[in-house]
């Protein structure tokens, strides 16, 4: 664990690094409010027996981050937008629904509703985002040495081999609560660079992208302790992103 935590600011800083390869696809299909009938492919990263990681492209809509950004006050979207008798409102009910029916499934907790998640005193999500945001550039330097180094000196690329470079991120440690059972992330913007999430003990890194979920399950309801691969995330600087928290009891 050691060793992934040393590399945990090289991975965030690593324009380069590329979202890890699937370990297996499934689909899930929901009946949307309205009816519709759709279809996602989840593709798997992390898959044990005790944790999980997953992503699912296309799962939000501009509509749904617009709503979110409408009601979000102090980095919070508060669980009450949702019965709001407005336009966003209801689209954020529909959003609601769908997450609630994916982690009914995932986490096999056929009763889970939002009225258990917002006795605990949650918000419908958390806006995680980096205020004082990271230049990196993504390019490698090309041409002969001279022209090189002054492209670099001007922060318009990187020179070829030139030091990994290591960046400050933002720790989320679940840690030794065995209460938080998952957490959703939903990417509404993607940046320039970097952003990504990095789960250092389970080896994943996912890229950011318009519309993307990720979900982390720390742990199965039918077991009492965490396996440790899924207790620590990291958001990449540059992240800006909607986190939801999937708890048995009131966090301490």
């Amino acid at each position: 664990q050691q060793m992934a935590r040393d590399l945990i600011p090289y991975a965030c800083g690593d324009v380069n690094f590329t979202e890890s390869i699937d370990v297996g696809n499934l689909t899930w299909t929901y009946r949307e409010l309205d009816g519709e009938v759709t279809t996602h492919e989840i593709n798997m990263l992390h898959d044990r027996p005790t944790s999980e990681i997953f992503a699912i492209e296309n799962f939000t809509s501009k509509e749904y981050c617009d709503a979110m950004r409408i009601y979000k006050e102090n980095n919070k979207v508060p669980f009450q937008a949702i019965t709001e008798n407005t336009l966003q409102g209801s689209t954020l009910f529909h959003l609601a629904s769908k997450v609630y029916a994916l982690a009914r499934a995932k986490l096999a907790w056929e009763n889970l509703d939002y009225a258990h998640i917002h006795r605990l005193g949650l918000p419908l999500f958390d806006h995680l985002k980096d205020d004082v945001g990271l230049n990196v550039p993504k390019l490698k330097c090309v041409g002969d040495a001279e022209t090189a180094a002054a492209a670099a000196a001007k922060g318009k690329c990187r020179l070829p081999g030139a030091a990994p470079l290591s960046v400050d991120t933002k720790p989320i440690l679940v840690g030794d609560d065995p209460s938080q059972l998952a957490h959703v992330f939903l990417f509404c913007d993607e940046p320039k660079s970097l952003g990504g999430l990095h789960f250092p003990f389970a080896g994943i890194h996912v890229a950011p992208k318009v519309g993307k979920l990720v979900m982390a399950i720390n742990r199965r309801r039918d077991e009492e302790e965490m396996d440790g691969y899924v207790t620590e995330y990291h958001l990449c600087p540059n992240y800006d992103v909607y986190m939801h928290t999937f708890a048995e009891k009131k966090l301490e």
